[in-house]
C-alpha cells in the first residue's frame, strides 16, 4: 500500500515489489485509510512488521476482506504457472508429459501452500518458469520478437524475487553452450546481439518496476550494513544499536564512481538480506538447534517435503532419460519431436536454473528456516519429470509404475489439504511427524489461526485458554480471547493452546508440554492441552518445582455463599475510597444508593486512612469510577498491600469501572484481586496517532445476566441496559495463584470510540465475582448506581461480599 500511495519501495525492500503491487492493487479500489501507519516512529531498518500490524489495526473490520482480495489477485499467477508447466513439458516430451507436469504443479503440496498466500515464492515460481520457457523458445528460434518476450519475463522474474538474479549468470552460459552445440545439431546460432538485448531489456524492466529510483547511483555513495559490502566487521552486531557503523568498502576505491544499473531499493534490499544471513539465526533440523543453518537443509527438505510419488517419477524419468541417451545420439537431434525425444541441451536449459537456485540458496547458511526459498526451482523439475510418462505403453509394469507414482503423489498431497504448508511425506511420518524434522515456515506460518478460532467457537467450555502462538495478527483482530501466555518452565492447570514451534523452540521453557498428551490438534501446528491440577503437580515435582495450590472450582458454592450473605440481614459497614483532594462524578449517586439502603452504613476513606489500617473497621470496600491510575498511585504499594490484606482476611471488595480496572491482574496499578486482564496500552489510529486502547467513550450498553448472576441479583429482566463510561473489557488472566472468576453478566452490545475496539466487547463479562483468600470480590465494568431500576445490583453485591 505504501508503494501505491506514497511511491515508496523501502518497506519490505528485501523482496522486490511485483507481488506486493499486484496483491494490493484491488485494495486501492476498496474503502481504506490513507494514513494507516506511523511511518516516522516505526523501528528501522525493518519497519514493515510494525507498520503491517498498524495497517491491520487501522482496518479492524476490513482487513480480512483485504486479505481475500489480495489472494484472489495473485491466483492468476498460479494458473499461469500451471500453463507454463504444461506447454514446456508438452513441447519437449509430448502432450501426455504436459499433463503430468500440469498435475504435479496443481497438486504439489508446496505449490498449493505458497501460491495461496501473499508471498513472493509462489509468484517467483511462476514467472521464473515462464522466463525459462520463453528463453528456451528464443534459443530454438532466435527472433527479435521472442528475444523481447524473454527479456520482459527476465525483468519480471527479478521483480518477483531477488534470487532470480542468478539468471544473469545462468542465461549467458546457456546461450554460449547452445551456440557451441548448434552446428552439431544443424540449428541456427542465437546471436550475441540478441543475448545482449535480452539481458538489457530484463535490466530495463527491473528498473522500470522501481520507477528508476536511484538507478545508476555511484557505488561509493551507498550506505551498506552487511560486512560484505560495508567492510565494517562490527556492522552486523551494531545494526540494532548504532547506525553510524554503516559503511561502504568501495568509498574512495577505483569503483567509487561506478554507476550501478540497478534500483537503489533493490541494492539496499540485497544488503539487508545479506545482513540476516551474516548475523545468523537459531535454526532447527532433526530435533537439534544450531546458532546457524546448514548447507544441506534444502536437500533434507526435498527428501521429506516432496511426495514419495514425485520421487518415484523422478526415478522413472532418470532411467528413461539414460536409456534413450544410450539408444541414440541425443545431441545431434535437430529438434524435440514431442514424443519424448528431447535433446541433452534442452534438458540442460530446463534443469540449470533449478540446480543453480539450489546451489545458491544452500550457500546462504546463516539460517535455515524456510524450505520455500527453493520453491521457484520446483516447476523446472516438474517439466523434466513429465518425460516419465513415456514409460506408458512400454509394458504393463512400467505403465503401472508411472500411473501409480503420479497417483500416490496426488493422493498424498490431498490427504493433507488444506493444511499443505505442514506437508511431510510418509517417511517423515506425515505432517504429524514433521515437527521432528523441520520448523519455521517449513512447518507452519500461523496458517492455522483461523481454524483455531473455529475450534474455540465449537468448544464453548474452553474459555480464554492460555495461548502461546506465532502470529502476525493480534488475537483481538482474530476474535480470540486468551488469558495470556502459558507460564514458562512451570506447568499450570487449565486449558492451553500451544504452537508446536514454541514447544520445540530454542531454549524453550515449554518443553514440559511433551510430558502431557494433547486433547486436540488444530491443523498440524497447534496443540490443545487440558491439564488438571494433579497432572500439573506431577510434572512440577519431576521438575523440582513446588506444587500449585488446588483452587476450589466449585463456582456453585461461591454463588451459594454470596446469596446466603446477601440474605443474612446483618448490618454492613461500607468504606468508599476517594483519593484525597479528588472528586468522582458518581460520588453522590453511590453515596445516596448505599446510605438509603437498609442496614447499610457508609464512610468515605482516603489513602491515608487505608494505609493506617482503618479498613479493619469495615466489612466491604467500594472503589468507584474515576481513574484507576490516580487511585493506584494514591494508594502506593503500602496502601495496595493493605487492601489486599483486608480482602484476603475476609473483607469484601466491590469495584465499579475504574475500581474494576484497579482490581485486575494486569493493570499497571492493579491490585491483582481478580484473575482478569483488561485491554491496556496504546494503539495507532489513523489521523490521530497513538491513543489509549482502554478508553472507549460513553453510552448505554446492553447487559445479559448469566444464570448465576440472575440467582444472585434477582433482576426483573435477564437483559437490560446500563450506563457505560469507559469501563474495562475483561478476559481471563494467567495468575496461577488466583482462582478463575465467575461471570455474572455479559455485554451483548458494545461502545467503541476507535475502529480497532470493535468486536472486542461483546460477550465479555460486564459483572464478575471471585474469591480472594477469605474474601469476596465483585467487579462492575459498567455503572449500576446510575440506573434507579438496577441500582440494587450495587447494594446486593455489597451484601454478598460481606460474608
Amino acid at each position: 500500500m505504501a508503494m501505491w500511495q506514497y511511491g515508496s519501495f523501502d518497506l519490505y525492500c528485501v523482496n522486490p515489489p511485483l507481488m506486493r503491487a499486484v496483491a494490493t492493487l484491488p485494495i486501492l479500489f476498496m474503502a481504506h485509510e490513507e494514513l494507516w501507519g506511523d511511518f516516522e516512529g516505526a523501528p528501522q531498518p525493518r519497519p514493515e512488521f510494525v507498520l503491517g500490524a498498524q495497517f491491520v489495526e487501522s482496518h479492524p473490520d476490513r482487513w480480512r476482506q483485504f486479505l481475500v482480495a489480495a489472494r484472489w489477485a495473485l491466483l492468476p499467477f498460479t494458473a499461469l504457472g500451471a500453463l507454463f508447466c504444461y506447454l514446456w513439458a508438452a513441447e519437449l516430451y509430448g502432450r501426455k508429459a504436459g499433463l503430468v507436469a500440469l498435475t504435479l504443479w496443481c497438486f504439489s503440496p508446496n505449490i498449493l501452500a505458497w501460491s495461496s498466500v501473499i508471498g513472493t515464492d509462489g509468484i517467483a515460481a511462476t514467472i521464473g518458469l515462464g522466463a525459462g520457457y520463453l528463453f528456451w523458445r528464443w534459443l530454438r528460434s532466435p527472433t527479435w520478437g521472442r528475444a523481447a518476450v524473454a527479456g520482459l519475463f527476465l525483468g519480471l522474474a527479478l521483480l518477483s524475487k531477488m534470487t532470480w538474479i542468478v539468471l544473469f549468470a545462468v542465461w549467458p552460459l546457456l546461450w554460449l553452450l547452445w551456440r557451441i552445440t548448434a552446428e552439431a545439431r544443424g540449428t541456427a546460432k542465437p546471436r550475441p546481439a540478441g543475448m545482449t538485448f535480452v539481458l538489457l531489456l530484463g535490466l530495463y524492466v527491473l528498473n522500470l518496476g522501481y520507477f528508476f529510483e536511484g538507478t545508476f547511483k555511484p557505488l561509493g555513495e551507498f550506505q551498506f550494513e552487511s560486512r560484505l559490502l560495508s567492510g565494517v566487521e562490527s556492522s552486523v552486531a551494531a545494526r540494532e544499536t548504532d547506525a553510524s557503523e554503516m559503511g561502504n568498502r568501495f568509498t574512495g576505491s577505483p569503483l567509487h564512481r561506478l554507476p550501478i544499473p540497478l534500483p537503489r531499493p533493490f541494492i539496499q534490499g540485497m544488503d539487508l538480506q545479506k545482513v540476516d544471513f551474516e548475523k545468523g539465526r537459531p535454526s532447527y533440523l532433526f530435533g537439534r538447534w544450531s546458532e546457524r543453518g546448514w548447507w544441506y537443509y534444502y536437500l533434507i527438505g526435498l527428501c521429506f517435503k516432496v511426495p514419495l510419488g514425485t520421487w518415484g517419477l523422478g526415478v522413472l524419468a532418470t532411467i528413461g532419460f539414460y536409456k534413450k541417451s544410450r539408444s541414440r545420439g541425443a545431441v545431434a537431434t535437430a529438434e524435440p519431436d514431442g514424443l519424448g525425444q528431447a535433446r541433452h541441451i534442452d534438458v540442460v536449459v530446463v534443469l540449470a536454473p533449478a540446480l543453480t537456485l539450489l546451489i545458491f540458496v544452500s550457500s546462504q547458511d546463516g539460517f535455515s528456516h524456510h524450505f520455500r526459498y527453493l520453491l521457484p526451482a520446483f516447476p523446472f523439475m516438474f517439466v523434466w519429470l513429465g518425460q516419465a510418462v513415456n514409460w506408458i505403453g512400454a509394458g504393463v509394469l512400467p505403465s503401472s509404475l508411472v500411473v501409480g507414482a503420479l497417483g500416490w503423489s496426488v493422493l498424498s498431497s490431498l490427504s493433507v489439504y488444506p493444511h499443505s504448508m505442514s506437508y511431510f511425506n510418509e517417511i517423515a511420518g506425515g505432517p504429524a511427524g514433521g515437527h521432528r524434522i523441520m520448523l519455521g515456515s517449513s512447518h507452519s506460518w500461523s496458517q492455522d489461526d483461523f481454524y483455531l478460532k473455529k475450534w474455540i467457537e465449537s468448544h464453548p467450555d474452553v474459555d480464554s485458554p492460555y495461548m502461546v502462538l506465532e502470529r502476525s495478527v493480534s488475537l483481538e483482530r482474530l476474535g480470540i480471547r486468551s488469558r495470556g501466555e502459558s507460564p514458562s518452565s512451570s506447568p499450570a492447570p487449565g486449558w492451553h493452546v500451544m504452537s508446536v514451534q514454541q514447544i520445540y523452540g530454542p531454549e524453550s521453557g515449554y518443553r514440559y508440554f511433551l510430558q502431557f498428551k494433547p486433547v486436540a490438534r488444530v491443523g498440524y501446528s497447534i496443540y490443545v492441552y487440558k491439564i488438571d491440577p494433579s497432572a500439573a503437580n506431577r510434572v512440577r515435582r519431576s521438575m523440582g518445582l513446588p506444587a500449585v495450590p488446588v483452587q476450589s472450582s466449585d463456582q456453585r458454592q461461591l454463588i451459594a455463599d454470596m446469596v446466603a450473605a446477601r440474605d443474612s440481614g446483618r448490618s454492613v459497614a461500607v468504606a468508599l475510597f476517594v483519593p484525597d483532594k479528588t472528586t468522582i462524578p458518581t460520588e453522590d449517586e453511590i453515596y445516596d444508593v448505599i446510605t438509603e439502603a437498609p442496614r447499610m452504613s457508609l464512610n468515605i476513606v482516603s489513602e491515608d486512612d487505608i494505609r493506617r489500617g482503618e479498613l479493619g473497621n469495615y466489612d466491604v470496600l467500594v472503589v468507584p469510577g474515576g481513574n484507576a491510575g490516580v487511585q493506584g498511585s494514591a494508594l502506593g504499594s503500602d496502601g495496595k498491600d493493605a487492601v489486599r490484606r483486608f480482602v484476603h482476611e475476609g473483607g469484601g471488595y466491590v469495584g465499579i469501572c475504574a475500581g474494576c480496572f484497579l482490581a485486575s491482574a494486569n493493570h499497571e496499578q492493579g491490585l491483582k484481586l481478580i484473575n482478569a486482564q483488561v485491554v491496556s496500552g496504546q494503539r495507532f489510529v489513523p489521523n490521530e496517532g497513538y491513543v489509549s486502547a482502554s478508553f472507549r467513550g460513553w453510552g448505554q450498553i446492553s447487559v445479559e445476566m448469566t444464570s448465576e448472576g440472575y440467582c444472585l441479583f434477582g433482576t426483573s429482566k435477564r437483559s437490560f441496559t446500563l450506563d457505560y463510561t469507559g469501563g474495562p473489557v475483561l478476559s481471563r488472566a494467567n495468575e496461577p495463584d488466583l482462582p478463575d472468576y465467575e461471570p455474572l453478566a455479559y455485554y451483548r452490545s458494545e461502545v467503541s470510540k476507535y475502529p480497532f475496539q470493535k468486536d472486542m466487547m461483546v460477550h465479555s463479562p460486564a459483572i464478575a465475582a471471585t474469591r480472594f483468600g477469605g474474601g469476596t470480590v465483585v467487579v462492575f465494568s459498567a455503572h449500576p448506581e446510575s440506573n434507579s431500576e438496577y441500582e440494587h445490583l450495587l447494594t446486593d453485591a455489597i451484601r454478598a461480599c460481606a460474608d
